[in-house]
């Protein structure tokens, strides 16, 4: 093989990456769109349909459509997963943003996004993302992670109550079931009320003493 030969090998996945790139953001020959919170994202189906067996049944399937309209996922969201569909690249901002794009890409079976979205999560996990992540890694059913992260929640309680995220009532008493050693009663006894305060004000349950111990009960904590 000379050396021209090799040179146009190595050039071509190049070439074919700028042009999808170049298609992307011109928006050039679109032939779909995803309406999305009042907003409209144009692509290209048949790119789409290479990279997710759920995008191919939506376009080329019986009941194929050019205009998909999505209500659970927001539109910034929505354009990191087209970019990263002909880019082969995505910038993830944040913890909560890894998340979202994993529900994107479970949705639409995206493994090589899948993949990237764990790789990050695991990387960059903290402190104030610990309780977050576990309920997430709980719902997608990720057991690495979610042993991961109970077994620091709970190692760590005193630092996991003092998150700003509000955990799930489920959580708490996962957590209240644990020989937690970090935090003493007391403190324990005020973390379990501040929770309920926290719950009610998202419920819209008036602040009273008998009403944060009815949701108590109630969440069985």
């Amino acid at each position: 093989m000379d050396k021209d030969n090799i040179f146009m090998e190595r050039l071509a996945p190049l070439y074919k990456k700028e042009r999808l790139v170049a298609f992307f953001k011109s928006q050039q020959f679109a032939d779909c769109t995803f309406k999305i919170n009042g907003a409209e994202v144009k692509a290209h189906k048949l790119i789409l349909a290479c990279s997710s067996p759920v995008f191919e049944k939506m376009f080329f399937g019986e009941m194929a459509s050019n205009e998909i309209v999505i209500s659970d996922i927001d539109v910034e969201e929505f354009t990191q997963v087209l970019e990263f569909i002909y880019t082969e690249s995505i910038n993830i901002s944040s913890m909560v943003n890894a998340w979202s794009l994993f529900y994107i890409a479970n949705k639409y079976l995206l493994d090589d996004l899948i993949t990237v979205c764990l790789e990050y999560i695991q990387k960059h996990l903290t402190m104030c993302s610990l309780v977050l992540s576990y309920e997430y890694a709980e719902m997608y059913n990720l057991h690495d992670i979610k042993k991961r992260c109970f077994s620091d929640i709970v190692n760590y309680a005193n630092g996991t109550f003092c998150s700003d995220y509000h955990m799930k009532a489920t959580t708490l008493c996962a957590i209240l079931k644990e020989d937690i050693t970090e935090i003493d009663k007391f403190e324990l006894v005020v973390q379990i009320i501040s929770w309920a305060v926290i719950e009610c004000d998202f419920r819209k349950i008036l602040i009273f003493p008998k009403n944060i111990l009815d949701l108590l009960k109630e969440k069985k904590v």
